[in-house]
């Protein structure tokens, strides 16, 4: 689809974009579920994100890593977002 629009004393041809967006809430997931390499949860999620292939991707529901917090390893904190796309790249 082409759209044209009129910029002053030109016109500008505007192509269309077509964008996939996907939002999951996967459920509280925690620092222990994404050190977990087979965990059930995170592996359908990754499967399907991977058959959607999404542009844009919302996950709701991953717990904060904070230091010293259950499960957490180590004092460095941030990790989970990481850690979940570690993990949707381990599935085939």
């Amino acid at each position: 689809m082409t759209n044209w629009s009129i910029d002053p004393g030109r016109f500008v041809q505007e192509q269309a974009v077509d964008i996939r967006v996907a939002t999951f809430n996967i459920w509280d997931v925690r620092t222990a579920d994404l050190l977990t390499p087979d965990q059930p949860r995170l592996k359908a999620v990754a499967e399907t994100v991977q058959r959607m292939r999404p542009n844009i991707l919302l996950l709701n529901e991953i717990a904060y890593d904070l230091p010293g917090g259950p499960d957490v390893e180590g004092d460095d904190e941030g990790l989970n977002a990481q850690r979940i796309v570690d993990a949707s790249q381990r599935v085939p």
